[in-house]
């Protein structure tokens, strides 16, 4: 049976703009027919409550890429941050870079430096974001990074990746978590790594959960369950990456459904033959 629906976000449940209204509505049918609903984003924590008030049905969160786990009654059950030092030298990258950049910290706070073109990281958060002129001041009073985040066009973004992992080897992960978003996070996180924090707190096996998404960063996802979904839409990597296509969150909402209806009749017909 399959007891935890897992969805990513930007490009998957929220497109253009909005959720749509078939996939809210499929969303609480499955959550009132007992499956666990949980998102999974590069966002931040406040950013999935507003997801979930949308919803209007209790969510498990996973955040930042899985910086941050939080199950449904607000238990907190997994963070994560750069350390000091890492987080200097990462600091030091951005502002000596092209790319315009958002700073996510542990206090649950987005920060940008003092740009003139910050009006499209605004209008792209669910939250507010605060302009901050000094940084490493910030990070030296203990709120440290949790994520970085680079903005700009595929081709440049997948270049700017590679000139991170190899300047920081073994000491970060980067990856393309939007069409034009570029996450960096600490080496030991990733939405995988959260999902599975998630169903181990839940007590709720590999092959009970579903997930589905539509980026590079929700492949560490696929890797958790043999039930993993990648929108139609996704890059061919994410699609060969993931066992299952899926053109919107409805279809994963009713392959739920058919599977767990398929695992009672046969679970019926082994009691009546038993």
């Amino acid at each position: 049976m399959i007891r935890m629906l897992v969805s990513d976000v930007d490009g998957t449940l929220w497109i253009d703009g909005s959720l749509a209204d078939k996939d809210v509505n499929a969303m609480r049918q499955t959550f009132h027919q007992g499956i666990e609903i949980g998102l999974a984003s590069g966002r931040m924590d406040p950013e999935l409550q507003e997801v979930a008030k949308l919803l209007d049905i209790p969510c498990h969160r996973v955040s930042q890429n899985g910086s941050f786990v939080y199950d449904h009654t607000e238990r907190l059950l997994a963070s994560a941050s750069f350390d000091l030092t890492l987080a200097r030298q990462l600091l030091s990258f951005a502002t000596n870079g092209s790319f315009p950049y958002t700073v996510s910290c542990t206090d649950n706070q987005i920060y940008i430096p003092p740009l003139k073109r910050t009006q499209f990281l605004r209008d792209r958060m669910f939250m507010p974001v605060h302009e901050c002129t000094d940084m490493r001041h910030l990070f030296e009073q203990g709120i440290l990074p949790c994520k970085f985040g680079f903005f700009g066009d595929l081709d440049t973004l997948h270049n700017l990746r590679l000139q991170l992992l190899q300047r920081f080897k073994n000491v970060l992960h980067a990856v393309i978590a939007d069409k034009d978003c570029l996450d960096v996070i600490p080496a030991h996180v990733s939405k995988g790594v959260g999902l599975r924090s998630l169903i181990e707190h839940r007590n709720i096996r590999r092959e009970e959960v579903v997930c589905i998404g539509d980026s590079f960063n929700d492949i560490a996802m696929f890797e958790v369950t043999p039930h993993s979904f990648a929108m139609s839409h996704s890059d061919p990597a994410v699609l060969n990456a993931a066992r299952h296509v899926a053109a919107s969150v409805v279809d994963v909402c009713t392959f739920v459904n058919r599977y767990n209806r398929d695992c009672t009749a046969e679970f019926t017909h082994r009691e009546r033959n038993a």
